[in-house]
């Protein structure tokens, strides 16, 4: 092999020659390929040597580089001189034998020889890349072929050329990046030829198609090109869409440059069907060499040779020019001047660069010019145009021929298969059917090239008739068979046969389904060996399954994964069902042949079974053949046995234990397909062998199931029981399965039955029983009561003896943790019976109460639960016979209608069917109550699958939501009934997987609902355990569920221990806004619409009514309740409303004549301070008062009195007479709320005058005129008196419209003893019994201030039956709204109305039965509790009440409360100070022990009581000093304050009944029951009794003698007035020290002797006159009482001095200094009157005698005027008549004047009198507010007459004599 030489110059410039050595060196080791590279760097080199140094130049460039293109187109090639001497070597020689002998190593070795690429023609690149061909191996003689068939020393069909192309394609991976570019423009540099055949091919594509052609190229590819328009063109589109072979065309006609090669590697992914990244050459050869891809093969290789050339013009920079022609192109405005453009760009670059190819690429592929002629070659051209035509014309004509005449001649077959193989883009023409075989044939000859072996086949197939196509499979496989033993290596007999089998699919065209399944056979193992058994098998598989077809498939045996390679991947599977079929039906034989064939089925590791095969496959493969023969033969018995069952069963028991449960698992879902029979319950006994349970066990559920399925009632009931009750998860697995529709035997029954069978049933408990009120348990005692009943659960007699926990816990507000927790302690010393219940907590403890309470004693209990704590809404049925449906295991409390009202419903709910515990209610009790209300973490079996309710009491009007909570799933047909009830429904649910479950089940929910109701509820989920990234979305949001909208909003899990606090807590208030919101906006919907004034009893009532019967008699009771309420409360609306409201005749008849009656004797006491002038109207006003009195017995029962009175007809009348003082409590509230305002607006309003006119006499202290000219002052004083009247006016208006139940009773107590009392009810007698269930009653009239006690004597006989009662009383003292109810209540468990801003009127009774009396030595039977009415109240008119109330309550108590609230106040200290002393003097003259207890209420520190027993001492202190200083002197015993006041134990301090939480929105305040103050309440209340008790002798009390006590002690107080004239001890004191200074001064005062003087005097005066008219005696009257009146006003004078003076030293109040100088002023009055009366009885007698003789005077008189009088003597004269009568005239004159005179005496003495005695008598006056009344009958009725009146029918008489 020749060597290079190496490069010498020896020029003179050795710079310039050093740089073209180098670039000598560039370009052979390849590093400068491009002519023009090499020239650019050469020419200017040379260009700077002279002559001799270029030629030297020449002469290495032609020895180095001979045939490099560079030294011709750079006019540097020399033309050799032929040596004659020199042997020339002949490489082509050389190169031939190594193509034929592939001797790749030796060609490219030789290429580095120039000599042999010269004579070989191979290009420089070759050897610049030869290290690239080196890499290639064997697979650089392909580059050897492109290169051959490029200079015509090889001819290559177009396949072949694809193969080649292709194959360096997936060459890549030997290359790097650059290596590989490099690489792929040598292979597209050989492309050349390539040019003129796809010119061709589009011209000929033109001349075919030219229309659809001219389209595609003007209108589409070349818009395309210039981005005229896009790909997505819809026009672009149809057309490609009806023209399918463009659509590969215009993506090989694109200027993609950079991503080639995956675009082309996508390309042919698509056309071969194999992802990218699997595809390796040897699929796309068998894609190829596929003979039904013919069509696809012409695109792929269009594709493929545009690839390389594309990849060769990237040196040309090409994919830079295209993008700066792509940026310019969006630039321009229209295609005409993209056009303009193109043409220049392409002009420009033809006239640079003259490579064809290049000028091809942009002028066809890049953009599509139609003239490319001076491009081309043309006399190469139509040399290729030549060739074709010639090839096309001969195939076209050697076409005609019938395909199997041709085969008949071998040497014609071969000269029409090199025809084909000659044609370029040979596509095959669309043809009919009949010429499918013929198309084939051709396809394959243009695939392949000619071989004899494929001519005898074709030649086999073709001229044999009649074949099946088994056959044809045999003939193949032979004949292929055979190519392969003759060695002949250059078909792929794979694809061949293939290519074959599609050859006689076609000669028989109805075999499609064997042809399908022969290739498939073909596909997997690349042989027909086992053609005939898969046509065989293919025959019976599409056969009906019978006993030939079962011996055939036994018989395959492991064959049958040639099937399942072979056949549709369903094959198999369907053949097994087919087997399974068989063994399930009623067949008999052929059992083990199907099992032995499923077992080879089942034994193919590749088949992937269904999972419903899957368990039979592993029964099979380990469970023995013959025994599951028996077993399913046994099982085809037309009347299974119970025998048998448990037979198979134990054979499944048996398996299990071999195989274990892994293996098992497998098989137990297949079973029941075996064991066809309804009576096996596969589920559970699966269940129970993985659960390791006993054999016994599952022939019991196995009986249970026998029995379900030939249904023995009795049978099946007892086992349902035993069964649940043996293992209560496994029945219920099995009802899941088959769903029972007995109730009885659903899971649900015996989950009650279950939970209800330890508690005790039907006790009916009695209101009484319950209201026995201080039961005080020790500790120890509770224990045992606990631990005997939890024995025996059931016995309720033992039950009845925890009764009063329950009082203590719902009456009187105590905490029942205690109780809670030690009920639990004793529960878990019983296993047995605590794995029965689970905890007790409080909501079980009150259902089972509740359950075993009377009709009233439920209602009671719910009425005090609710208070604080939810109730049952839905709760289990205890009583389980007889039920119908599974509506009935759970029962609605339909006592709920009497508290439901107005308020807005909501329930917490989970719609989930596997519910878990997620805190759902712990989140609504944070939410909605801010603590726990409804249960938590409840493990109580009773109060599953339950709902219960709560509502705001506690928040007092100020938020009124209604809102329950369902305890785990309830019944669906119940949910149903119930949730149109609720406005707002909050769904919770465990996670974001359960939402689809929640919303299926509430569309189904929404589905049965209308429209209507839809609308007017609103529904929120809740999602809970919310992943970090689902609470990133934005939330909430809402999603429409059956055209509702539903809002959605998640949450993290808050019952998580590792959650942050804060976290948590902003979680919960995020959600409590979003809840809020919610409801405040639906509220404020349902508000515009009217919806929200909707009654919620009678919605309540509606879904009662659609449980049918269930609830008939419930909704009977509830309707007639109902009914009679609405008539009461119409009759009150209309009575409000008349002028006298509650005052009319309408309403209260007795009440309205009192009225009357009082207001005429206020009228008369008006009137009787003028009785002369107004005696007539007080005659009138007292008829009046009379026939009113009469007519009280006469008057009926009012309308609105015989409805209240029906109420005690109905049945549990209790329960609706509650409700009627619960509906005119709200009655009241509702039309005394704004009068009420009104009233407190106008006390402000005259307090602030008051305050202002106070200023204003401070501002003029000592100057009265001033202050009353002062305008100001004027102006208040008018307004006072406006506002005053305005009060006046507003509380006759509430007095008017205010009703209460006690007026109710008053009437009819009044009315029940007249003869118009119709009604059939004794209402002492129903009294009795309301007393006995716990109620109060009024004891003292708080308006009038009186007591029945006739009434109450009668009650008492009613109550204790003659028997003789001991009882107690307590009583509590205290001012207005210090919480007095409260602590009776607390204490007691009292019924006493205690509510904020609500105040008792008057004194209201309650008896208690006492029930441990044990516990208080048995003194006593009966508690009477007395609740007074507050003290200092503000609006009370009545200045003495207040100690006429304390006095009374002192008296007639054995206990009394005083309660203080906080500390005691200086107004109430007075006043406990004054009672206190006036009780200290009653003390003595007392025979009962009494007890003070003092209370100090709502005190933060209460424990402390040392600051409150402090003030007691002060107090007591304080009396001890009056008593001693004011009655030292006295024989009286002494009195020790300090025992009465009992400092040393009855003192006890108590904080706060509730706390009051103010929510901080919407006006919301909670009260929250303190526990505490009730366990604190109680406990000193038991000391107080018992601290009593041990100071009690032997006293007792009976109820007679406390009424006796009563009646007597209450007309003592009313009339007394000294018990209650002073109202503070201090007055007293003053008092005492005033009088003894007082008595001592008028003492000193001669009175008398002054008296005597005065009428001696006035004797003496008169006897002295002479000469004595009428007037005298008037003037000397007149004299002298003006001379008394002098005097005694000196007296009065000169002690009022002494009195001044007295009071000032000893700072006497004003008061009582008042009070003294006003007994003063009528003591001086009283012996002026008496000493007056002395003198006008002496000036009377002495008028008297002159009057009668002025009388005789006046007659003669007038009968000297007559005679002197002519006209008057003449008139008379003779005229007896005319005289008699002027004479009787002048006497009657006379006689008038006497008696007016003698009337006027009368009165005056009267009065003076009644004055005297009322003086002489003060100590004992009694009180009375009609003194008139006194004056009245004093006068009528004991002086009855004057005294002068015989006088004057003496000198009448006389008249007559005369």
């Amino acid at each position: 092999m020749q060597k290079e030489d190496d490069f010498e110059l020896n020029i003179q410039d050795k710079a310039i020659e050093e740089k073209i050595i180098a670039l000598f060196q560039e370009i052979k080791e390849g590093i400068v390929l491009e002519s023009n590279d090499i020239l650019d760097d050469l020419n200017p080199l040379m260009s700077n040597l002279c002559d001799q140094d270029k030629n030297k130049v020449v002469q290495a460039l032609n020895k180095h580089f001979r045939d490099y293109e560079f030294l011709k187109s750079g006019n540097y090639w020399l033309q050799e001189e032929i040596d004659p001497n020199k042997e020339e070597i002949d490489y082509i020689s050389f190169y031939e034998s190594d193509r034929e002998n592939n001797n790749y190593e030796s060609i490219l070795d030789y290429l580095k020889v120039p000599e042999y690429r010269r004579q070989n023609q191979i290009p420089i690149e070759f050897f610049a890349n030869l290290q690239l061909l080196i890499k290639l191996k064997i697979k650089s003689l392909l580059v050897f072929d492109l290169l051959d068939y490029n200079l015509d020393k090889k001819d290559l069909t177009q396949i072949e050329i694809l193969k080649i192309l292709l194959e360096l394609f997936y060459c890549n991976q030997m290359f790097t990046d650059d290596e590989q570019k490099t690489f792929e423009q040598v292979i597209g540099s050989l492309l050349q030829k390539q040019i003129y055949e796809v010119q061709y091919y589009m011209e000929n594509l033109e001349k075919d198609d030219p229309q659809n052609f001219r389209t595609f190229v003007q209108n589409f590819l070349q818009k395309l090109q210039l981005k005229c328009i896009s790909e997505t063109d819809s026009d672009l589109q149809t057309f490609l869409q009806a023209n399918q072979r463009y659509r590969m065309l215009l993506m090989s006609f694109n200027k993609e440059i950079i991503n080639l090669r995956s675009h082309l590697q996508q390309q042919i992914s698509s056309l071969i069907q194999i992802p990218v990244e699997q595809c390796q050459f040897v699929q796309i050869i068998s894609y190829i060499s596929d003979i039904e891809n013919n069509d696809q093969l012409n695109d792929m290789y269009l594709q493929t040779v545009f690839y390389y050339w594309k990849k060769y013009c990237i040196k040309y920079n090409l994919q830079n020019d295209l993008k700066i022609q792509e940026d310019s192109l969006s630039k321009l405005p229209n295609n005409e001047r993209k056009l303009i453009f193109i043409e220049r760009y392409l002009q420009k670059q033809k006239s640079k660069i003259q490579d064809t190819i290049y000028l091809f690429v942009i002028h066809r592929i890049c953009y599509y010019m139609e003239k490319i002629d001076n491009i081309l070659c043309s006399d190469q051209y139509e040399k290729v145009i030549k060739t074709m035509t010639k090839n096309m014309e001969v195939y076209q004509s050697k076409k005609q021929y019938p395909m199997y005449k041709i085969l008949k001649d071998n040497s014609k077959f071969m000269e029409y298969w090199k025809i084909i193989q000659s044609l370029r883009f040979y596509k095959q023409e669309k043809v009919e059917q009949n010429n499918q075989t013929a198309n084939l044939i051709t396809n394959l000859l243009w695939i392949y090239n000619q071989n004899v072996s494929l001519f005898n086949i074709l030649n086999k197939i073709t001229q044999i008739k009649k074949q099946t196509f088994k056959e044809y499979a045999i003939l193949i496989y032979e004949e292929i068979i055979q190519i392969k033993i003759n060695c002949d290596t250059n078909l792929d007999t794979h694809i061949l046969q293939k290519n074959f089998l599609r050859i006689i699919y076609a000669i028989s065209p109805k075999e499609e389904n064997n042809y399908l399944l022969l290739r498939n056979l073909h596909d997997h193992y690349g042989s027909l060996l086992r053609a005939p058994l898969i046509l065989e098998a293919n025959f019976f598989i599409n056969s009906r399954l019978d006993q030939k077809s079962i011996s055939f498939f036994a018989k395959i045996g492991r064959k049958f994964i040639v099937i399942h390679n072979v056949f549709p991947t369903q094959t198999l599977q369907n053949l097994a069902y087919d087997l399974v079929n068989y063994l399930m039906s009623n067949n008999k034989s052929m059992i083990q042949e199907c099992l032995q064939s499923l077992k080879c089925i089942f034994a193919i590791k590749s088949l992937v079974l269904p999972e419903d095969l899957q368990p039979i496959q592993k029964l099979i493969e380990n469970f023995s053949i013959n025994a599951l023969e028996h077993l399913i033969v046994i099982n085809k018995s037309q009347n299974i046995s119970l025998s048998s069952v448990k037979l198979s069963i134990y054979a499944i028991f048996c398996y299990f234990q071999k195989v274990g449960q892994s293996l098992f698992a497998k098989v137990e879902q297949y079973l029941q397909k075996i064991f066809k029979d309804k009576c096996y319950y596969f589920p559970f006994v699966f269940q129970c062998l993985r659960n390791k349970i006993s054999i016994e066990k599952i022939n019991k559920i196995v009986e249970l199931q026998y029995s379900f399925c030939f249904y023995n009632e009795d049978s099946l009931l007892k086992l349902c029981q035993e069964v649940f009750q043996q293992d209560e998860q496994l029945y219920q697995e099995w009802l899941k399965i088959q769903k029972p529709s007995q109730v009885m035997l659903s899971i649900e029954y015996l989950k009650i039955k279950k939970s209800q069978q330890f508690y005790p049933k039907k006790m009916d408990i009695p209101l009484e029983d319950f209201n026995i009120s201080l039961s005080e348990y020790s500790e120890q005692e509770q224990k045992q009561v606990f631990s005997n009943w939890i024995q025996d659960m059931t016995d309720s007699q033992k039950f009845k003896q925890i009764i009063p926990l329950f009082f203590n816990i719902i009456k009187r507000g105590e905490s029942p943790q205690d109780v809670l927790i030690l009920a639990n302690q004793t529960l878990q010393k019983d296993r047995k019976i605590a794995d029965g219940i689970g905890c007790l907590n409080l909501k079980s403890l009150f259902q089972i109460f509740f359950n075993n309470a009377n009709d009233e004693l439920k209602f009671i209990l719910m009425k005090f639960f609710s208070k604080e704590f939810p109730i049952p809404f839905l709760y289990q049925n205890p009583i389980l016979d007889n039920l119908n449906s599974k509506t009935e295991l759970l029962l609605l409390n339909s006592n709920l209608f009497y508290f439901f009202d107005q308020g807005y419903t909501i329930i917490n709910l989970s719609l989930s069917q596997n519910q878990k515990k997620i805190g759902k209610t712990d989140l609504i009790n944070k939410i909605f109550y801010q603590r726990e209300k409804f249960e938590t973490s409840d493990s109580c079996l009773m109060n599953s699958n339950t709902i219960d309710i709560m509502f705001d009491f506690e928040f007092n009007n100020s938020r009124n939501f209604i809102v329950a909570d369902a305890h785990g799933q309830i019944i669906f047909e119940i949910l149903l009934k119930i949730l149109p009830f609720f406005q707002f429904w909050i769904v919770q649910m465990d996670s974001q997987q359960e939402i689809q479950e929640n919303i299926n089940q509430l569309r189904k929910i929404l589905q049965q609902m209308d429209q209507q109701t839809k609308d007017q509820v609103e529904i929120c989920f809740i999602v809970r355990n919310t992943v970090e990234n689902e609470l990133m979305i934005e939330q909430p949001f809402s999603q429409e569920i059956e055209s509702k909208e539903v809002q959605i909003i998640y949450i993290q899990n808050l019952a998580a221990n590792q959650i942050d606090k804060q976290f948590k807590i902003s979680q919960i208030q995020d959600v409590s806004k979003f809840l809020f919101n919610l409801i405040f906006e639906h509220q404020k919907k349902l508000q515009q619409s009217k919806q929200m004034l909707q009654n919620k009893n009678n919605q309540f009532l509606l879904i009662l009514q659609k449980f049918n019967q269930q609830y008939s008699n419930n909704i009977q009771q509830i309707t007639s309740h109902n009914n009679l309420i609405k008539k009461i409360e119409e009759a009150l609306n209309q009575l409000v409303n008349e002028q006298d409201g509650f005052y009319s005749q309408n309403a209260f008849p007795i009440r309205r004549i009192l009225w009357n009656i009082k207001k005429l004797r206020q009228q008369n006491y008006e009137l009787c301070t003028k009785p002369q002038e107004n005696k007539n109207d007080i005659l009138r006003n007292r008829q009046q008062i009379s026939e009113l009195e009469e007519q009280i017995d006469k008057q009926s029962v009012s309308n609105l009195l015989k409805l209240f009175s029906e109420i005690f007809s109905l049945k549990h009348y209790y329960i609706i007479y509650l409700w009627i003082v619960d509906k005119i409590r709200q009655f009241n509230q509702k039309n005394l709320i704004d009068l009420q305002q009104r009233d407190y607006e106008l006390n402000e309003q005259f307090k602030k005058l008051k305050q202002e006119k106070q200023k204003i006499k401070q501002k003029y202290l000592n100057d009265l005129e001033k202050q009353c000219e002062d305008p100001r002052n004027k102006e208040i004083k008018l307004e006072m008196s406006q506002v005053k009247q305005q009060m006046d006016n507003n509380a006759t208006s509430i007095s008017h419209k205010n009703v209460g139940i006690e007026l109710f009773w008053r009437e009819l107590i009044s009315l029940r003893k007249f003869i118009n009392y119709a009604l059939e009810f004794d209402p002492v007698e129903t009294l009795s019994q309301l007393i006995r269930k716990g109620e109060s009653l009024e004891f003292l009239d708080g308006d009038t201030l009186s007591i029945n006690i006739e009434f109450l004597f009668e009650l008492e006989k009613k109550i204790t039956q003659n028997n003789q009662i001991k009882i107690l009383v307590i009583s509590i003292l205290g001012p207005q709204s210090s919480g007095k109810s409260t602590i009776l209540n607390k204490i007691f468990g009292c019924h006493f109305w205690a509510s904020v801003g609500r105040c008792t009127k008057g004194i209201h009774l309650q008896i208690l039965q006492v029930q441990n009396k044990q516990l208080f030595q048995n003194r006593f039977d009966q508690i009477l509790i007395l609740d007074t009415e507050g003290l200092q109240n503000p609006n009370q008119s009545d200045p003495e009440f207040d100690k006429k109330i304390a006095l009374f309550v002192l008296s007639i108590s054995d206990i009394i409360i005083i309660n203080v609230k906080g500390e005691i106040n200086q107004q109430f200290k007075n006043l406990v100070e004054m009672c206190i002393f006036t009780l200290g003097h009653l003390k003595n003259g007392l025979q009962m022990f009494k007890q003070l207890s003092w209370f100090f209420n709502q005190n933060d520190n209460y424990k402390n009581v040392e600051p409150f027993r402090q003030q007691i001492k002060d107090l007591a202190q304080n009396l001890n000093l009056e008593w001693d200083q004011n009655n030292q002197d006295q024989q009286e015993e002494q009195i020790d304050y300090a025992d009465i006041l009992d400092i040393k134990d009855n003192i006890s301090g108590l904080g706060f009944a509730s706390d009051q939480k103010d929510w901080g929105k919407n006006g919301w305040n909670q009260s929250v029951n303190n526990n505490t103050f009730s366990r604190e309440a109680y406990k000193q209340g038991i000391n107080m009794i018992k601290r009593f008790i041990q100071k009690l002798e032997e006293q007792t009390n009976s109820f007679d003698h406390f009424l006796k006590n009563v009646q007597r002690n209450w007309e003592s107080i009313e009339k007394l007035p000294d018990l209650l004239e002073f109202s503070e001890l201090i007055q007293h004191q003053q008092n005492l020290m005033m009088k003894k200074y007082f008595d001592d001064l008028w003492k000193m005062q001669n009175i008398t002797q002054v008296a005597d003087n005065l009428t001696q005097r006035t004797l003496k005066k008169i006897q002295n006159l002479k000469q004595i008219v009428f007037d005298t005696y008037k003037q000397i009257l007149l004299e002298k009482e003006n001379e008394i009146e002098s005097t005694y006003t000196q007296i009065k004078n000169q002690i009022e001095e002494r009195m001044n003076i007295f009071r000032n030293e000893n700072k006497i109040s004003k008061k009582i200094m008042q009070k003294y100088l006003k007994k003063l002023e009528s003591m001086i009055q009283t012996v002026e009157i008496e000493c007056k009366l002395k003198l006008q009885n002496i000036i009377e007698n002495y008028e008297g005698e002159y009057q009668q003789k002025k009388g005789y005077v006046q007659i003669d008189n007038f009968i000297q005027v007559v005679l002197s009088d002519e006209f008057l003597k003449k008139k008379f004269q003779g005229n007896k008549e005319a005289i008699e009568q002027e004479f009787k005239k002048k006497w009657d004159q006379f006689i008038a004047e006497t008696e007016r005179s003698s009337e006027n005496q009368y009165l005056k003495m009267v009065e003076s009198q009644y004055k005297a005695i009322k003086f002489i008598s003060n100590k004992y006056n009694l009180n009375t507010k009609n003194e008139q009344d006194y004056i009245n009958y004093f006068r009528e009725e004991i002086i009855k007459q004057n005294p002068n009146d015989q006088k004057i029918k003496n000198m009448k008489k006389y008249f007559n004599f005369l």
